[in-house]
Parts: structure tokens; C-alpha cells; sequence
């Protein structure tokens, strides 16, 4: 006995092997429901509801108006506003590479959006749609508002850790302006984002902010290992720890950039690491 041609095209649209271009559109979709059930062709363009019809859904929109079955429906997706057909292909998955370059689009415009309005004010879904991707799409990347900042964060750090030269077997003075170099240099690039992060970092809770030091943990761990070194060799004083006197010259550089943005600062930042330098190791003293 032969197979009715609408079974056998219901057949293999379960199996999501029909080939009819359209869910709307699908003999096996439109011929299983009852006449009763069939879509009628529309004539409102503007409307694009859609309501249940006993198994069926109906389109009351663009033109189209055809009856479809759940499953056709759990096979197409609202792309652009219209309905497209999945049914006929699999969803192709995001791969590694589309992934990372997802990220970095959202941590490059979360930056952006953070510099511009500030922690509590951002919105992530004006984050997805300034990185060129769907509203809700940064959730499936992060899970808060919190921890893109805290990525942001880390990117910077990552960044600066990049742009860092470390010289070995080289003096002190050296090697202290190629780490302040390379800080300044990443600050200069992300110069707003830095900005906000100065500024939420002294008005956030605390606990936020136990959190966001330790990405800077490394990179001070290097400050420090240079330190430790040149007082091995008695080029800096031996009476205070190489963490302490670390993070007297860290703290120099930072303290220099941000007098380098208060109002009519006279210090550029380019002038930056040359000076932290020459003040952390001869002071204030006439050479």
C-alpha cells in the first residue's frame, strides 16, 4: 500500500529531513491538521501575532497566515523579525575562535560602556548591542553586570602585563622604567575605562573590591622580584621589604596618573615613568 504523500512528508520532517523551504510553507506541517485547523492567507502586513489554534499556531502576519504544527514551529526561529525555517538543517554551533572573538567584542564595548556611564549605570544589553550582538547574548559569557567589570579588570591586567619589559641582568633604574613604561602605556590606551575603575574601586562595597585586587597580583609579584634582586646587589636599601618598597614605587606611578588627570595638571603621561623612577630612587634631591 502505497504511503499518502503528506505521511511521508510528515515523516521526514520529524526526522528533520524535509526540504520545504518554509515552516509556514511545509505540505507535511500544513496537510497533517485538519482543514478545519489550516491557515488562511493574510492580508496584514503590519501584524506578526500568533495565536493557538487547537494543535496547531496561526500567523496572523506578513502576508502569510498558514497553519503550522508545534513542531514546525519548535524548528523555525524569529531572525531579523521574520519567521525562518531550522527544520531542514542543524543549528551550527559557535565554535572556539567565534567564541573568544565574541568576548573580547563585549569586554571592548563593556569598557566603553563603563567609561561612559559607570558601574551602576551600565546596561548589558546595551553592552551586547554595542558589541554587535543580541540583546542577552553577554549571559551566556558572564553571569552579572559584576563580573564583566571584574573581566574588563582582568583584561587590563592581562594587557599590562603583555606590554611590560622585564630586563634581566641589568640595573635597577632600567629595569623599574620598563615596568613603569609599559603600565603607562596600557593606561593610555584604555584611559577613560581606567578612569572608572579609580573611581568605582573607592565608592564600591569592600567585598567587591577583595575580589578585584588579587588580578593584580602578579603583576606586583614582578615589581617585587626586581626589587628583592637590586637589593641583593645593594642597589636599593636592605632596612625595609622588597614587598614594601614594591609597592612605594607602584603606588608612585599610580599617584602620578592620577595627578596627571586632575584639571590643569601640568605632568603628561608620557613624563610618567621617567619621573616615578627618578623620585623613587634619588628623591627630591639636587643631582
Amino acid at each position: 500500500m502505497a504511503v499518502p504523500r503528506a505521511a511521508s512528508e510528515m515523516a521526514r520532517h520529524m526526522r528533520g529531513t524535509c526540504s520545504r523551504p518554509h515552516p509556514h510553507r511545509c505540505d507535511a506541517c500544513r496537510r497533517s491538521l485538519p482543514s478545519s485547523r489550516r491557515g488562511r492567507r493574510g492580508t496584514n502586513e503590519a501584524s506578526s501575532t500568533w495565536r493557538r489554534g487547537g494543535s496547531s499556531r496561526i500567523c496572523t502576519g506578513g502576508g502569510v497566515g498558514t497553519s503550522v504544527c508545534s513542531r514546525a514551529l519548535r524548528v523555525s526561529g524569529l531572525i531579523d523579525g521574520k519567521w525562518v525555517a531550522t527544520h531542514n538543517s542543524r543549528v551550527p554551533r559557535v565554535d572556539e575562535v567565534t567564541k573568544a572573538a565574541h568576548r573580547q567584542r563585549l569586554l571592548n564595548a563593556a569598557a566603553a560602556e563603563f567609561a561612559a556611564k559607570g558601574l551602576d549605570a551600565a546596561r548589558v544589553d546595551d553592552i551586547s548591542i554595542a558589541a554587535g550582538l543580541a540583546k542577552g547574548t553577554i549571559y551566556n559569557y558572564f553571569e552579572s553586570k559584576i563580573a564583566v567589570f571584574q573581566a574588563v579588570v582582568e583584561e587590563w591586567a592581562r594587557r599590562t602585563s603583555e606590554a611590560r619589559v622585564v630586563l634581566d641582568d641589568t640595573d635597577i633604574r632600567r629595569q623599574l622604567l620598563a615596568i613603569a613604561e609599559g603600565d603607562v602605556k596600557v593606561i593610555g590606551e584604555i584611559e577613560e575605562f581606567a578612569r572608572a575603575v579609580i573611581r568605582e574601586v573607592l565608592t564600591m562595597p569592600a567585598a567587591v573590591v577583595a575580589e578585584l585586587l588579587p588580578v593584580w597580583d602578579s603583576l606586583d609579584e614582578v615589581v617585587t622580584t626586581v626589587v628583592a634582586v637590586a637589593q641583593g646587589r645593594g642597589e636599593l636599601r636592605a632596612d625595609r621589604s622588597a614587598d614594601e618598597l614594591a609597592r612605594v614605587f607602584l603606588t608612585l606611578v599610580n599617584g602620578l596618573v592620577l595627578e596627571h588627570w586632575l584639571p590643569n595638571a601640568s605632568i603628561a603621561l608620557d613624563d610618567i615613568p621617567t619621573l616615578a623612577v627618578d623620585y623613587y630612587l634619588d628623591g627630591a634631591a639636587p643631582r
